[in-house]
């Protein structure tokens, strides 16, 4: 069942990717780039994010905090996605918007089934 839950995550992690690939018509649109992209993006993400302090404030909407690094983390994003999947710049970032509207809207879908509870107590 766990092995079921890693691959459920890992395949709603890895289809944005792909899709926003596939939209912006990148040069290495398969699955091992796109897997590599988003591990390259997240471990970048991750390290921004627990390092980089911007000292500016955090904007609050609707009870989620979204700080100014946040913004870094998706420019950053872009340009993994840019050299890893073969593209120009703005279409890293289209493939990066894409990536970020879709995995929110996924999210908020799984949440709202009832998926999410039993993810929930899965995840324990």
């Amino acid at each position: 069942m766990f092995l079921l839950v890693i691959a459920l995550v890992l395949a709603l992690c890895i289809v944005p990717v792909w899709i926003g690939a596939r939209v912006v018509g990148a040069t290495r649109k398969d699955f091992a780039a796109c897997f590599g992209a988003l591990v390259i993006a997240l471990l970048t993400g991750s390290f921004i994010t627990a390092h980089v302090r911007l000292g500016l404030p955090s904007w609050h909407l609707g009870g989620t905090a979204i700080h100014p690094s946040d913004l870094l983390v998706v420019l950053v994003a872009a340009l993994v996605y840019m050299l890893v999947l073969g593209t120009s710049y703005p279409r890293g970032l289209a493939v990066a918007l894409i990536q970020h509207v879709l995995a929110l809207v996924l999210v908020a879908a799984l949440a709202s089934t009832v998926l999410g509870p039993t993810l929930r107590h899965v995840m324990r």
